[in-house]
C-alpha cells in the first residue's frame, strides 16, 4: 500500500492511493475530513453537531427499522 498527496497547479490537495486500502475506512475518512471542514466555519460545537447527527440516525432507523429486520 502506498499514499502520496501532493498539489496541484491549482492549488488542490490531490491524494493517491494505491494498493489493498479498504474503501470503506477511507470513505469514513473523508467523511470525518469533510465534518472538518464543515465545522470550520459553524459557531455550533462538535459535540452539537454530532447529537444532531445521532439523533437524525436514531430518526432514520425508527422509522426504517421495519424494512430491514422483516
Amino acid at each position: 500500500m502506498s499514499l502520496d498527496i501532493k498539489r496541484n497547479k491549482q492549488n488542490d490537495l490531490v491524494i493517491t492511493l494505491s494498493g489493498g486500502w479498504d474503501a470503506e475506512k477511507v470513505e469514513r475518512v473523508l467523511d470525518y475530513l469533510r465534518q472538518l471542514e464543515f465545522l470550520k466555519g459553524s459557531k455550533a460545537s462538535k459535540r452539537s453537531i454530532d447529537a444532531l447527527a445521532n439523533e437524525a440516525k436514531r430518526n432514520w432507523w425508527r422509522t426504517n427499522k421495519k424494512r430491514f429486520l422483516s
